[in-house]
């Protein structure tokens, strides 16, 4: 059994690289406001 991905690359012969990428909040906690963020890859 393939997951999704695998799925897509066996029918339509390619894919793309995988790519992560993390999103870091800093929120203050009474207001909701956010403060920071940061975005990595």
């Amino acid at each position: 059994m393939a997951g999704e991905d695998e799925w897509k690359v066996k029918m339509h012969e390619r894919g793309r690289p995988r790519k992560w990428m993390k999103v870091l909040l800093a929120v203050d906690p009474e207001t909701l406001e956010i403060l920071a963020e940061i975005t990595t890859t």
